[in-house]
C-alpha cells in the first residue's frame, strides 16, 4: 500500500504528462427501444440496420488508417439487407490534425456495397471497383470483410486478414481486428490512440517533458514497486495457460500469440489484476508494466521467461507502438463480446418453433469464424453446449405442434404422405430428441397415420370386385394398381395397404389366365401380318413388330408378380419365339437392337436340300449373268438359299449372302474408323465390302485352290516405288476369273483404310495408344496374316467378323455348292452394278 502511494506521488510531479493522457472513455446509454429488441430473436421491426455514418479505425502496419463511411439502405429482403455507400480513408495523423476526409484530395474513396442479417446482427462490406486508389489501400482494407453489429453500444467489430499486395506477390502481414463508431462515440474512443500516439511522439509534448518522461520510465523499469508483481503477472496469465498448456510464447510468432492472448485484456480480467481497462491506463502505468515484464523476463522459470513476451502489447514507443494495436484490438473485442453476450440471450429465448433453428445456424457459422481469437476453448464449448441445448429447448415443442395440427388436419392423401415421411423430413429436429420423445411423438403419429389410411383405402377395395374379365381385367387391374401404388407409395408396406395388394394379386391370377388365350391370338395376328420377303420395308415392319411386342409384354404384365404366374410364362415363351422368327429376318445390325434371340430362318424345301449342297452345274456358274435379260435362263436356276446354316455376326457377309445390297450403303458403317470415315464421305465407297470380297477370294483360294467355282487363274501384280519394281508376283492367289479384273483394286483399297482405322481409331488419337502398345510389345497381337499369305501389321475391329462368317460360310458349305455360288454370284453382281439373285427373283420363302 505504501509503495503504491510513493507510486502516486511521483505521478503528480509530472502531473503535465498525466494530463495529456489521462481520459475516460464515454459509454452510451441504452435506449428501451434498444431493449425491446434484444429481447426477441425475431423482432426485427425494431432493428434499425447499419445505415447513417460510421468512423473507424483499421491498422495498415504499425500505422492507423481512419475511415469514414456513409451508408444509404438499398434493399431489404427476408434474410438481409443491402446498402451502398461510399468510404473515405486518410491516416490517423490527418484526422489528428482536422484534415476533411471527404473533401481533402490526398484523401482515399471506394464506393462500398454492405449486405446486414438483422437476424445474428452480422455484415460483410466489399469494396466496388473505382473510386480514388492510394498508398492505404482503401480496396484492401474493404475488399472482403466481414463482422459483427454491436446494436447496444452502436459499433461494427470484426477481424480481417491483413495482406500486403506487391507487383508480383501477396504478402500475409497477420489478422487485425476493426472497429467502427458512429461519430460522437468514435471522438471520444479517439481520446485512447491521440494520448498513446502524443506518448510516442517528439512533437507532442515539449523536450522538458520529453526528458522527464524518459526519466520516469527508466525510474519505474528500476524501481520494483512502480508496476505490477510477478505474481500479480502470473495470476494474470494462468487463463492463457490453464487453457493452452502445450503453449510457448516464447517460440511463438508475433502476431500468432498476440491474437490468443488478446483474450486476457478484457475488462473484468485485466481490471482485477491492473486496476484499469487497458484502454484507459496512461503512458506512465504502460511503462510499469513493462518495467514488470523485465523483471519478469530475468527469471529463471522458463513459463515466466515465455509470459515475458506479452510485453510487447504495452510499447508505447516511436519504432513499435504496439500499445495502439492491442488498445484497438480490445475496443473491437468488447463490442464483439457484446454481440455475443446478446446473441446468447436471444438463444436462450428462442421460441419453440422450427424456424428458430435458423437463428442457431447463422449464430454458429458466424462463431465458429472469430472463436479461436474470440473465445476460450472453454466458452466454446460452452457455446456449443449452449447451441445443443437451445435446439433440444425448440426440437419438441416445434415437433409436438406439428403433431397436433395432424390430429386436426382433414383425412386425406397429403395428410398421409405428411404422417409417413414426417421423421424424415424433420430428421433434424428429431436428431435432437431423447429416444423417449422420439418414441412417443412417432407412436401418437403412426396411431394417426393408420386411421388416415382405414379411411383412404375403402373405394380402392370395391374396385378389385368390379374391373371385368379377360384381357379387359387385365388392362383395368394395370390401371388400378397405377393408382393405388401411386396413391399409397409412402405406406406402401403398411400392413393395412399390404392386405389390399394380397388381396389383388390374387384375383390377378385369375384375370391371367382367363386372358391368356386373347393374349397369343392378339399377337400371332400381328405376326402373321409380317411380309416373309427380305427387303427394307419388311425390316422397318418387323422392328416395329418387335417393339410393340416388347411394349405389350411390360403393358400387360405391369404388376410385380405378374411373372410367376402359368399364363404370363406360357404367353411370354410365345412372344420369345414369334421375335426370335421375326428377328431372323433382320440384318444382324438391326436383330442386336430388338432385345429377342434371333431364331434360324425356316428351312429350306426339302426337294432342294439335295441340291443345294452339290456342285453347282457349270451351266448355271456359266450362263448365271444372262438371267438378268433371259426369262428363260431364269427359270431353270435354282431358288436363292435362305437357310445359311449358322448365324451371321457380320451385317456385311449377311447382306452378300441374301443378295440385300441396300444393307451395304457405307452410312450404316461410319464412326468405327477415321479412314472407313473419309473413304465413305468423299469416296463413296464402303471398305468393309471390299474386305470381304478380298477375304472370300483369299480363304477360297487357300481351300480349294483351282478348283473353284468356274474358270480359275492366278493372280497377282508388282508392286513398284519410284518407277523400279520392288517386289514381284505381290498378292499372289487362285481366283474366280469375273473377279480378276476387281481384285487389285479392291485389295490396294480394303488393307489401306483396314490399317489406317487399326492404328488411328475413331479420331485420330489411338495412335499414341498404337504407338505405346508396339513400345511395349502387345501392339503385336492384332498383327496376323492376310487370306492371301501376307502380313499384316494390325487388324480394325470391324475385320474380325467379317473374316469369321467367311471362314465358317467356306466350312459349311461343300467345295463348288450352291451356297458358296449364290455367295460369290451376289459378289459379282455387285461389282458389276447388277442387282442380287434375291432381288432378280423376287422370291419368297
Amino acid at each position: 500500500m505504501i509503495q503504491k502511494i510513493i507510486y502516486k506521488l511521483c505521478v503528480l510531479f509530472f502531473v503535465f504528462v498525466l494530463a495529456a493522457c489521462n481520459t475516460a472513455t464515454t459509454q452510451k446509454k441504452i435506449s428501451p427501444a434498444e431493449k425491446s429488441a434484444a429481447s426477441s430473436a425475431f423482432n426485427l421491426a425494431n432493428e434499425r440496420g447499419i445505415e447513417g455514418t460510421w468512423e473507424g479505425l483499421i491498422l495498415q502496419g504499425a500505422a492507423l488508417t481512419y475511415i469514414k463511411m456513409e451508408l444509404s439502405p438499398a434493399q431489404k429482403s427476408a434474410g438481409s439487407w443491402q446498402y451502398t455507400g461510399k468510404a473515405y480513408a486518410q491516416s490517423f495523423d490527418g484526422y489528428i490534425k482536422g484534415y476533411s476526409v471527404t473533401q481533402d484530395i490526398q484523401t482515399e474513396n471506394v464506393e462500398i456495397l454492405a449486405t446486414y442479417d438483422p437476424l445474428v446482427r452480422t455484415f460483410h462490406f466489399q469494396a466496388r471497383p473505382g473510386g480514388r486508389p492510394g498508398r492505404l489501400g482503401m480496396h484492401t482494407h474493404l475488399r472482403n470483410i466481414g463482422g459483427v453489429y454491436d446494436q447496444r453500444k452502436g459499433a461494427l467489430a470484426g477481424l480481417r486478414q491483413s495482406r500486403v499486395m506487391g507487383r508480383n506477390t501477396t504478402v500475409n502481414t497477420g489478422n487485425q481486428y476493426f472497429l467502427f463508431l458512429r461519430p460522437d462515440p468514435f471522438e471520444d474512443a479517439a481520446k485512447t490512440f491521440k494520448r498513446l500516439k502524443k506518448s510516442s511522439s517528439p512533437g507532442g509534448i515539449s523536450k522538458i517533458a520529453k526528458s522527464a518522461q524518459s526519466i520516469f520510465a527508466q525510474f519505474s523499469r528500476i524501481m520494483p514497486s512502480g508496476g505490477p508483481s510477478k505474481n500479480t503477472l502470473r495470476e494474470w496469465v494462468k487463463p492463457l495457460y490453464d487453457e493452452y498448456p502445450d503453449m510457448d510464447l516464447y517460440r511463438s510468432a508475433y502476431g500468432h500469440f498476440e491474437l490468443i492472448a488478446i483474450k486476457l485484456f478484457r475488462d473484468h480480467h485485466f481490471e482485477k489484476y491492473l486496476d484499469d481497462p487497458f484502454d484507459q491506463l496512461s503512458a506512465g502505468e504502460l511503462a510499469n508494466i513493462q518495467g514488470a515484464f523485465i523483471n519478469l523476463r530475468k527469471s529463471r522459470n522458463m513459463t515466466d521467461r515465455s509470459t515475458s513476451v506479452l510485453e510487447r502489447m504495452f510499447w508505447t514507443g516511436r519504432g513499435d507502438n504496439a500499445a495502439m494495436q492491442t488498445a484497438l484490438w480490445v475496443k473491437a473485442h468488447r463490442h464483439m463480446l457484446n454481440w455475443r453476450k446478446d446473441c446468447l440471450k436471444k438463444l436462450a429465448k428462442l421460441p419453440g418453433r422450427k424456424d428458430s433453428l435458423l437463428y442457431t445456424d447463422r449464430f454458429e457459422k458466424e462463431l465458429e469464424k472469430t472463436a479461436s481469437t474470440l473465445l476460450w476453448s472453454s466458452e466454446l464449448t460452452q457455446d456449443k453446449q449452449n447451441l445443443a441445448d437451445a435446439r433440444q429447448r425448440i426440437a419438441f415443442p416445434a415437433l409436438k405442434a406439428m403433431l397436433a395440427d395432424f390430429k386436426t388436419a382433414s383425412k386425406s392423401p397429403s395428410l398421409m404422405n405428411q404422417l409417413a415421411t414426417w421423421q424424415t423430413t424433420e430428421k433434424r429436429l428429431f436428431s435432437y430428441l431423447s429416444q423417449e420423445q422420439s418414441r412417443g411423438l412417432l407412436n401418437a403419429a403412426e396411431k394417426r397415420l393408420n386411421n388416415v389410411i382405414a379411411h383412404l383405402l375403402p373405394p380402392y377395395d370395391q374396385r378389385i370386385s368390379s374391373m371385368g374379365t379377360g384381357l379387359d381385367a387385365v388392362n383395368n387391374g394395370n390401371a388400378w394398381f397405377t393408382d393405388f401404388t401411386g396413391m399409397f407409395a409412402k405406406v406402401i408396406k403398411n400392413n393395412q395397404v399390404l392386405q389390399i395388394l394380397a388381396d389383388f394379386k390374387q384375383e390377378r391370377r385369375d384375370h391371367l389366365h382367363q386372358a391368356q388365350d386373347e393374349m397369343l391370338a392378339q399377337i400371332q395376328q400381328g405376326f402373321d401380318r409380317l411380309s416373309p420377303q427380305m427387303s427394307k420395308s419388311a425390316d422397318a415392319a418387323r422392328v416395329s413388330y418387335l417393339t410393340g411386342l416388347k411394349q405389350t409384354d411390360r403393358t400387360w404384365f405391369a404388376v410385380p408378380g405378374d411373372g410367376d404366374s402359368p399364363a404370363t410364362r406360357t404367353v411370354r415363351a410365345a412372344m420369345d419365339k414369334l421375335g426370335g422368327q421375326a428377328t431372323g429376318y433382320l440384318p444382324p445390325r438391326l436383330a442386336r437392337r430388338t432385345g429377342f434371340v434371333s431364331w434360324p430362318l425356316p428351312p429350306t424345301d426339302k426337294p432342294y436340300n439335295k441340291l443345294y449342297s452339290s456342285k453347282v452345274d457349270p451351266l448355271i456358274s456359266k450362263t448365271g449373268i444372262l438371267a438378268d435379260s433371259d426369262e428363260l435362263v431364269r427359270t431353270v436356276m435354282p431358288k436363292p438359299i435362305r437357310d445359311a446354316k449358322f448365324k451371321f455376326n457380320s451385317n456385311i457377309v449377311w447382306a452378300l449372302f441374301h443378295g440385300r445390297f441396300d444393307e451395304l450403303d457405307s452410312r450404316y458403317y461410319t464412326g468405327q474408323g477415321i479412314g472407313s470415315d473419309i473413304t465413305s464421305k468423299y469416296f463413296g465407297k464402303n471398305p468393309r465390302f471390299h474386305y470381304a470380297f478380298i477375304t472370300y477370294a483369299g480363304l477360297s483360294s487357300k481351300e480349294h485352290g483351282k478348283k473353284q467355282i468356274g474358270p480359275t487363274s492366278q493372280v497377282f501384280w508388282n508392286r513398284t516405288k519410284g518407277g523400279e519394281v520392288i517386289r514381284k508376283g505381290f498378292g499372289k492367289i487362285y481366283i474366280s476369273t469375273p473377279f480378276f479384273q476387281y481384285y487389285e483394286r479392291s485389295y490396294k483399297l480394303a488393307t489401306k483404310v483396314s490399317s489406317t482405322d487399326a492404328m488411328w481409331g475413331k479420331n485420330g488419337f489411338q495412335i499414341l495408344q498404337t504407338m505405346m502398345d508396339f513400345g511395349s510389345g502387345r501392339g503385336f497381337q492384332k498383327s496376323g496374316v492376310r487370306p492371301d499369305g501376307e502380313l499384316q501389321i494390325a487388324r480394325a475391329g470391324w475385320e474380325y467378323a467379317i473374316y469369321e462368317d467367311l471362314r465358317i460360310l467356306l466350312e459349311k458349305w461343300p467345295q463348288q455348292s450352291y451356297g458358296l455360288w449364290q455367295l460369290q454370284e451376289n459378289i459379282a453382281r455387285y461389282l458389276k452394278g447388277r442387282p442380287s439373285l434375291q432381288a432378280l427373283y423376287n422370291y419368297r420363302s
